[in-house]
């Protein structure tokens, strides 16, 4: 379920108008407003989430606590292995927090260490640790867990010049992991960087300094920018393919406000990401 949408668009105005390859102005909010649903369609149509947005993710009772019948921790002592859950709206960028609710209707924030999470696959997942247990539902066996997640292949963000720092809200970064920065729709890049890959200086989940080498010294912003760029996964951010779709689908589109639909032509540039809903 979407909890938090998207602080930019992977596509900008100018890419509309030259995929369109016309000079003639049109108005940049129904422009604005045509990429949005457009992306939306696509998300839809491929199953993942292209730019940075927040979900909630519910299950009846947390993967690995047994039947209905038993609590997590009958379920250990019964031998049951702990299950997985494969996360939803690939690419994962940061698991935000695990919930429990119990029969009073209490939610239970989950302790990090008693789970884990891979993202080498593609969906993510998330399992119980072998030697720890869920919190007790108390009995109730219905929309009792609960995984706050955000996903996408690019992170918006804005610059600091005091700091040097990025501000990338859960930008899923580890320190040294390589991150693409591109310029978002309307927007100058703070100075002095440029559309390429750099090296990141994690400094903490929602703020990142940048280096042009692994473990290099962090660059110093001589400008903020004028908008919101994105920090992206390797090799360019949100995939080219994805971003043709969209621009495909928001060109093909002359309903005004109405349900779009991706053209055909372009469901192919999307079927190489599209997974399977859970």
């Amino acid at each position: 379920m979407p909890v938090l949408g998207p602080a930019a668009e992977p596509v900008s105005y100018e890419d509309y108008m030259g995929y369109l390859r016309t000079t003639t102005k049109l108005d940049p909010a129904t422009i604005a407003d045509k990429i949005a649903r457009a992306r939306v369609e696509c998300e839809n149509y491929s199953r993942r989430a292209f730019i940075s947005q927040q979900f909630d993710v519910f299950l009846d009772l947390p993967p690995g606590s047994g039947t209905e019948n038993f609590t997590s921790l009958l379920a250990r002592f019964g031998g049951d292995v702990p299950g997985n859950i494969t996360l939803p709206y690939p690419p994962l960028r940061t698991v935000d927090g695990v919930y429990v609710m119990d029969s009073a209707g209490v939610e239970h924030t989950v302790d990090p260490s008693v789970y884990w999470v891979s993202k080498f696959n593609n969906p993510a997942r998330l399992a119980l640790r072998t030697s720890a247990v869920w919190p007790d539902s108390g009995g109730r066996v219905f929309e009792v867990f609960r995984a706050r997640i955000t996903s996408g292949y690019a992170t918006p963000f804005t610059a600091d010049t005091s700091t040097g720092m990025l501000l990338a809200p859960r930008h899923g970064f580890l320190d040294g992991d390589q991150a693409i920065v591109r310029a978002g729709s309307g927007t100058e890049l703070p100075d002095p960087l440029a559309e390429q890959a750099y090296y990141v200086l994690f400094v903490d989940g929602d703020h990142v300094r940048l280096a042009e080498t692994p473990g290099g010294a962090p660059i110093d912003l001589t400008s903020e920018g004028d908008g919101k760029s994105l920090l992206g996964i390797p090799p360019d951010g949100v995939p080219s393919p994805i971003r043709r779709a969209i621009l495909a689908t928001a060109a093909a589109d002359f309903s005004g406000k109405g349900p779009m639909e991706v053209p055909e032509f372009a469901k192919k540039w999307l079927t190489a990401y599209r997974k399977v809903r859970l």
